[in-house]
């Protein structure tokens, strides 16, 4: 049984809860909190029965692996201690804040020959292969559109003058990092390395974005993705060929897909009960188990997504506050 270290208290970590009691050869033993009040108030709220601790060091002495839910600018501090101290690092995305702090802990992990993986649960949801066999009915790609726009209750806040860790330059976030990654992730695995990207975002007063669109050019076709912090929409994201086109609900965890063909539309995956999270987490105990990261969460496109999101960030000048001390 490989004993699960949890590093934060948010919201998807309750998911993170619901969905790994289901997993095969797992179990979440420990609880890293900043404060240990907090730490008990959340093992509270989740009946959970489990050691809690405000020192990390004592949590990586528990567990085999930790799951990394913290804000965006802590992810490469932890993932590295728990790294060094040969724990495999499952660490929600985006794992770092820009491509040097990735390619430390891509290293850093083949020399300790830990699992390393970023927490995104399209690539190992059954949907995602569904997307897969649709592509291969539509003929020639001419255009795709994924769009994730989800109105926040963060932005309440920011509006209102108060901090956030969602939409915060101290935090390494945005809606760029947050939901924008959502919509440039299954470009990559889907189509590779773009030849060229284009942007332009709507700045928040703070230094970061909370919308945006991006235009990756390939050969051939063009990807345009829209993401938002700052408005709701309802929209489908679509790839279309010249024999027909894919339509997904929701592209960070893809559902209702359909391909349109011929005057017909076809459901190509299907209704589940399976939580959303479970495949990824299970996907991270079997890389564990078998020594191999999956080729669904491979680092090269881990490395690629990262550099198209540090691109579009200092072409928008979006710098966070440890960038700044780094300079």
């Amino acid at each position: 049984m490989i004993k699960v270290g949890i590093i934060g208290t948010s919201n998807i970590v309750k998911w993170f809860l619901e969905a790994i009691g289901k997993v095969k050869n797992a179990e979440v033993t420990a609880l890293y909190s900043r404060t240990k009040e907090r730490g008990i108030e959340f093992c509270n709220e989740c009946n959970l029965n489990i050691d809690i601790t405000s020192n990390y060091k004592t949590l990586l002495d528990q567990v085999d692996a930790v799951y990394i839910a913290s804000p965006n600018s802590l992810h490469y501090h932890q993932a590295q201690l728990a790294i060094e101290n040969q724990k495999h690092v499952l660490c929600e995305k985006p794992v770092t804040i820009n491509l040097a702090q990735l390619d430390d802990l891509i290293k850093l992990a083949e020399e300790n020959n830990v699992i390393f993986m970023e927490a995104l649960k399209l690539f190992a949801m059954p949907s995602f292969q569904a997307i897969k066999n649709g592509m291969a009915e539509i003929g020639v790609i001419r255009q795709v559109f994924f769009t994730f726009c989800q109105y926040s209750p963060r932005y309440d806040l920011y509006k209102k003058g108060l901090e956030t860790n969602i939409l915060s330059a101290k935090y390494g976030s945005g809606s760029l990092m947050d939901i924008g990654i959502y919509c440039i992730y299954p470009c990559i695995a889907l189509f590779g390395k773009p030849e060229r990207i284009q942007s332009s975002v709507t700045m928040l007063n703070n230094g970061v974005d909370g919308s945006g669109s991006i235009i990756l050019t390939y050969d051939g076709f063009i990807a345009t993705l829209m993401y938002s912090k700052t408005n709701y929409s309802v929209g489908l994201s679509e790839i279309m060929g010249e024999e027909g086109s894919v339509s997904i609900e929701h592209i960070s965890a893809p559902h209702k897909v359909n391909l349109h063909k011929n005057g017909e539309d076809i459901r190509l995956d299907k209704d589940s009960d399976v939580h959303h999270m479970y495949y990824e987490i299970q996907e991270f105990i079997n890389s564990i188990e078998k020594n191999k990261l999956s080729d669904l969460y491979c680092h090269k496109n881990m490395r690629t997504t990262m550099k198209i999101l540090e691109q579009i960030r200092l072409s928008n000048n979006i710098i966070f506050d440890d960038e700044k001390l780094e300079q």
